[in-house]
Formats: structure tokens, sequence, C-alpha cells
């Protein structure tokens, strides 16, 4: 191989692929380690998260005279998820590029649909 290369002029820099692989392998822990990084960004966001409605069922749950739990729960569920597309509205207007894109994006039925009740009296 090396008589081939030699009569055909083509020399071979042993260093410079060593160099590469070593920059490659680099590159590849680098792009490993940012993956995982964000992996565990979203897996400790979900966890905040089931952490914060649990806080949000539990301060919205108050049990009434009449005893009958059922009712309670069910006002206990509405108002966290009352509280809860407050935040998402909050987020949201916090970041206007998202709903700009919505606005074009979306059709104006679906927009509608996704529209909290604070939105569509702002319309009005």
């Amino acid at each position: 191989m090396k008589e081939m290369e030699a009569v055909l002029g083509i020399s071979r820099d042993e260093k410079d692929a060593t160099g590469e692989f070593y920059h490659t392998r680099g590159q590849m822990y680098e792009q490993r380690d940012r993956l995982t990084q964000l992996l565990s960004e979203d897996l400790n966001r979900m966890d905040y998260e089931r952490k914060a409605n649990f806080m949000r069922k539990y301060n919205a749950f108050h049990i009434g005279k009449n005893a009958i739990f059922l009712d309670d729960i069910t006002s206990m569920r509405h108002h966290s998820h009352l509280h809860r597309k407050a935040e998402i509205a909050k987020i949201l207007r916090e970041h206007p590029w998202w709903t700009e894109l919505m606005n074009k994006v979306v059709s104006p039925h679906v927009k509608e649909a996704l529209m909290s009740d604070e939105e569509r009296e702002k319309e009005k």
C-alpha cells in the first residue's frame, strides 16, 4: 500500500488523522453532555410542575360544612385549573412571539377555542 502511495505521490499524515479523531470525539462528547443536560433540566422541570400542581390543588381544597367531599374536590380541581390557565397566560404574555406565531399559523376557530375567558373579554 505504501509503495502505491509513493508511486502516485500521495502522502499521508498520520498526525492529522489522529488529531481529527480526537477533535471529532471531543465534539461528540460535548454534544452528548449538552443533550444530557437538556434532558436533566426537562426532568427537573417536570418534577417542579408536578409539585406546583399538587400545591395548587392542596391550596384550593376546602372542606365545606355539608361534608360532601365530591363537591369540594370538584371545586378544588376547577380552581386549580383556573390558576394553571392564569399562569400559562402570564408566561405567554412574557413571550409575545408565541402569540404572533399563533395568530399567523392557527385558524381563527382554533385560536378562539384556545383563548382564555380574559382574552375573549379583551377582544370584545
